[in-house]
């Protein structure tokens, strides 16, 4: 049976370290399937109506492929390969749906590692998918 692992990254350093340590802390069969997925939050609705809607989802796509570029790198420096994907939308609720949709057998996501105060006005996206997931969260810090 193929193992799906989702790893939702917003480019950042924590979310690299975070499939790095999954990864090394995990050991992949060779049929396991690796999934990179980024989240672009949707423009402002006064800017949508006066950009042509292609154009739009050419700059999600770039931003997003951008923001998945560490991951993708550092993967093939290790011969791995991942599937891409670029969503936009509230990136916890399209991290979970994302990854019920399509079978994922856990999800990987890094935390910026707020606790307390800071973590409750300012939110954690991954709180918010360990909150909502039906699939197994792996939050890494």
């Amino acid at each position: 049976m193929t193992r799906k692992i989702l790893f939702a990254t917003d480019g950042s350093e924590n979310a690299l370290n975070a499939l790095k340590r999954w990864l090394a802390e995990n050991a992949l069969e060779s049929s396991s399937e690796l999934h990179l997925l980024n989240v672009q939050l949707p423009v402002n609705g006064n800017v949508r109506s006066f950009v042509n809607p292609d154009t739009l989802s050419d700059y999600h796509r770039e931003e997003g492929l951008t923001a998945l570029s560490p991951a993708r790198q550092w993967l093939a420096s290790r011969n791995l390969n991942a599937y891409q994907h670029v969503l936009v939308g509230h990136p916890a609720d399209q991290i979970c749906r994302f990854a019920q949709e399509r079978g994922m057998e856990t999800i990987v996501i890094g935390s910026h590692g707020r606790t307390g105060l800071m973590e409750r006005l300012m939110g954690s996206v991954a709180t918010e998918v360990k909150t909502k997931s039906v699939v197994p969260v792996n939050v890494m810090l």
